[in-house]
């Protein structure tokens, strides 16, 4: 787009001026001491909107010529939704499944356990085992106690 289309430039101090189009309307009035009042609107040369659809054109030209390829492409990584929602699209790839991270720290703890014991944890007399559903079950022989009957029968026999 070319500066001289541009309703607006900015002048040696960086102030925007925006060019304007002054329209004098049929309703002056003339005042007591014979002032002339004029009354005006003051309308943009254009609209705000197409100056801004005159800038997206000029940048997508630029963007043709450094990538070579338009944004308008379909193969784009960005769409609109009928609300006009921005949707970016992207694809994550997982990371390892926590599952396997933790076979991998049982095997190396395994390893470690064979080094310091001598034996390893699947031998098959270990004190565990998993059943069809994956649950683990720990073999455990409980000796029975004396009650607490038993108990006060002996204090009370001292």
């Amino acid at each position: 787009v070319d500066d001289e289309d541009r309703d607006f430039e900015y002048d040696a101090d960086g102030t925007l001026w925006i060019k304007s189009i002054t329209m004098p309307t049929r309703s002056n009035q003339e005042k007591e001491d014979g002032t002339l009042w004029v009354r005006s609107i003051t309308m943009p040369a254009r609209s705000n909107q197409e100056k801004l659809e005159d800038l997206l054109a000029e940048v997508k030209v630029l963007y043709k010529q450094k990538y070579g390829e338009s944004v308008d492409d379909e193969g784009r990584d960005f769409e609109y939704d009928e609300d006009g929602t921005l949707w970016v699209k992207s694809i994550t790839m997982p990371s390892r499944p926590n599952q396997e991270k933790l076979e991998d720290m049982l095997f190396e703890v395994k390893g470690l356990y064979a080094q310091k014991y001598g034996e390893s944890v699947d031998d098959e007399d270990r004190d565990f085992e998993y059943d069809a559903d994956g649950t683990l079950w720990i073999k455990s022989i409980t000796m029975p106690t004396r009650s607490n009957q038993e108990k006060l029968e002996d204090s009370l026999a001292e």
